[in-house]
């Protein structure tokens, strides 16, 4: 019997396919294949956060509101009453079993049998008396929750576990798309070339951490996207130049990233840094009115948000409540550190890189020192060549000595200048945070994966003699491939599952 005709036409489409067309199609398959086991292998609600994301959603979802800190000193006034309503938001009942994985949620059922069923309401700490259990995601924007609402009204008849797998597995594909982008990034950059095309977007679909973020109940994944998305326009724009129409794409863009996380805020500037360099920094009206008009749609889509923000709070944040109320995880009690302290300090540096591999939700799976040295070095090299590559190309055009094939063009100098400026922005914006709050983590600085991505292809390109590029793309994605198996199989599995 004859093949269908349909079938044998779709497969005759994708075998004349190019390579890295072919390559990032399975990458994708694989992508969403480990996702899925991402999402089954980790037990239910251990990752960072995941019980107050799941709560937000379920206020979003049941009440139609979004959820409230509590005033420290009106809830102090409530208690002081003895009231047995208190002001806020709290974690609910039903997932109390997971306190263990919740900032300020103390204390557990095996401590105290009755607090099962009746968990204390409050804390102290230092002589003052603090909220227990409270809604610490409450700040949050909310278009990660909304969009999750109707997937949790669609499984309300579900156990609190099946939902939030469901909830879970809904974060792949925004990390389908990063690794997409990340593709159609490099080629914009480099077209038509294979080592680009396919090193960076393997970078990106095989780190570790990247992939938890995007099989976890938790809004840094939207972040994630939508900064990606960002990125990605920006470098088109370098690339195609930069209009009206693409600067009001921006602004939108923009506007609903600041409706996921505030850390989109870090974006503003390198949306000024890539249309003044796109357009020139010579042709300042133009600049002016292209920015103007990203700002303009920027601030249309988010006000609401903010306006809530300022009515609630008085503030444009909730960070002045959060700090009162985390007692814990500010440094009310000690001297706060500067960004340079941070910046120089070799155990804070030590921690992110464990964080960016490992370490996995609230730090339980450590890796060991000589599997995190050999992923840090080959990356470490390939990022030493990329930013030297970058100098010395940039060098060569200010003077005006560039021609050959081998030399970046115009439009590639300025694309990975913007690239390094969003991984600069994102280390930057993580150690700022790191001034407020001690809970500073890896997963802050993630919005830049894709940029790390394309810049560590471009290292790796810089090195390998065009005639084994094929061979250091098998070398790059086996090593991806490597780190993986060995994370998984040796730490992560046994961590949960055969441990004594």
């Amino acid at each position: 019997m004859s093949a269908d005709p349909a079938k044998r036409g779709r497969m005759a489409g994708f075998g004349a396919w190019p390579p890295h067309r072919k390559y990032i199609a399975v990458l994708l398959i694989l992508f969403f294949a480990k996702q899925v086991f991402n999402v089954l292998v980790f037990p239910p609600f251990t990752g960072h956060d995941e019980v107050a994301h799941f709560a937000y959603i379920r206020t979003v979802a049941d009440e139609h509101r979004i959820p409230v800190i509590p005033d420290l000193a009106e809830w102090r006034a409530a208690w002081a009453a003895n009231k047995t309503t208190y002001p806020g938001d709290y974690m609910p009942l039903d997932l109390y079993k997971y306190q263990r994985y919740v900032l300020d949620w103390c204390c557990s059922s095996n401590d105290r049998p009755e607090f099962a069923t009746r968990p204390p309401n409050a804390m102290s700490f230092a002589g003052e008396t603090y909220p227990n259990g409270w809604q610490y995601a409450a700040n949050h924007p909310p278009l990660y929750y909304a969009v999750m609402a109707p997937i949790y009204k669609a499984t309300d008849s579900m156990s609190i576990e099946r939902q939030q797998y469901v909830l879970r597995a809904a974060a792949i594909p925004i990390g389908l798309i990063v690794v997409w982008l990340t593709y159609l990034m490099a080629g914009l950059l480099f077209p038509g070339d294979r080592l680009m095309l396919m090193v960076a977007p393997t970078f990106v679909a095989f780190q570790t951490q990247f992939s938890y973020e995007s099989a976890m109940i938790n809004n840094d994944i939207m972040l994630i996207g939508v900064f990606t998305v960002l990125v990605y326009l920006l470098i088109r724009g370098v690339r195609r130049g930069f209009t009206l129409k693409s600067s009001v794409l921006i602004g939108l863009v923009f506007g609903l990233g600041l409706l996921a996380k505030a850390s989109m805020l870090s974006a503003a500037p390198l949306i000024a840094f890539a249309i003044i360099l796109g357009v020139g920094i010579r042709h300042v009206r133009r600049w002016v009115t292209l920015g103007a008009a990203t700002v303009a749609v920027a601030a249309l889509v988010c006000w609401p948000w903010y306006a809530f923000l300022y009515r609630t709070y008085g503030n444009l944040s909730g960070l002045r409540q959060i700090k009162a109320l985390q007692y814990l995880w500010t440094y009310q009690f000690d001297n706060p550190p500067s960004i340079w302290d941070l910046l120089i300090n070799k155990s804070f540096a030590e921690m992110r890189w464990k964080e960016t591999w490992g370490e996995f939700g609230w730090r339980l799976i450590h890796l060991d020192t000589w599997l995190l040295t050999v992923i840090g070095v080959p990356l470490l090299i390939l990022a030493i060549v990329a930013i030297g590559a970058l100098v010395f190309g940039s060098a060569r055009r200010l003077s005006r000595r560039a021609s050959g094939q081998s030399v970046l063009a115009r439009e590639q100098v300025i694309g990975l200048w913007v690239l390094l400026a969003v991984c600069v922005v994102a280390y930057g914006a993580m150690l700022q945070f790191g001034t407020d709050f001690k809970l500073t983590q890896a997963r802050y600085y993630f919005n830049a994966v894709a940029a790390v991505a394309v810049l560590l292809a471009f290292g790796l390109r810089q090195i390998v003699p065009v005639r084994y590029h094929s061979a250091a793309i098998v070398a790059f994605l086996l090593f991806m491939v490597s780190v993986n198996v060995l994370i998984y199989t040796q730490y992560v599995i046994p961590y949960w599952y055969l441990a004594s």
